[in-house]
C-alpha cells in the first residue's frame, strides 16, 4: 500500500479507535446500547480533531521528519488537550456557568481526552506507518525492473 494511501486510510480509521476500545473494554450491561453512544461519540468528536488538529500536526512533524512512535505519543496528549479546551468550553459557557462549575466539569474530562487521542494517534501511527518510506522513495534496482 502506498505511503498515501495508508496516511488516508489512518485518518478515516483511527478517530474511530478510542470508540471501540471504550467498547470493548465497558461492562456489558443488557438493554443498554453503550457502543452506539462511544462509537457516535468518536465519531463526533474524534474526526473534527483530526481535521482540526491532527492534519496540520502530522503535516509539520512530516515536514520536520519526526516521524517516531515516542513523538506521536507525545503529541496524543497534547491533541486531546487542545479538544478539551474547545468543544466542551464554549457550549458550556453558553450556559452561565462560573469557573468553579466548568473546573469540575472539565478538569476530570481532560484525563479521558489525553488517553483517547492518545489511543487515536497510536493507531494513527501503526496505520499509517510515517516512519515508513514511501514505495516512490525505494531506490530500485535496474536489474529487478528489466528482469536481466
Amino acid at each position: 500500500m502506498r505511503k498515501s494511501a495508508r496516511t488516508i486510510a489512518g485518518f478515516i480509521l483511527a478517530p474511530m479507535v478510542p470508540g471501540v476500545v471504550a467498547t470493548l473494554l465497558s461492562p456489558v450491561s443488557i438493554g443498554e446500547p453503550y457502543w452506539t453512544i462511544y462509537l457516535f461519540l468518536s465519531a463526533v468528536l474524534g474526526y473534527p480533531v483530526a481535521i482540526v488538529l491532527g492534519i496540520p500536526i502530522h503535516l509539520v512533524l512530516a515536514r520536520c521528519r519526526w516521524q517516531s512512535l515516542p513523538v506521536y505519543l507525545a503529541f496524543g496528549p497534547l491533541m486531546g488537550c487542545g479538544a478539551m479546551l474547545v468543544l466542551p468550553t464554549g457550549t458550556y459557557l453558553r450556559g452561565g456557568a462560573s469557573g468553579i462549575d466548568l473546573a469540575a466539569f472539565a478538569l476530570p474530562q481532560f484525563w479521558v481526552a489525553m488517553i483517547f487521542a492518545t489511543i487515536a494517534t497510536v493507531s494513527f501511527w501503526l496505520i499509517a506507518r510515517p516512519d515508513r518510506p514511501s514505495r516512490r522513495q525505494t531506490p530500485v534496482d535496474p536489474t529487478i525492473a528489466t528482469g536481466a
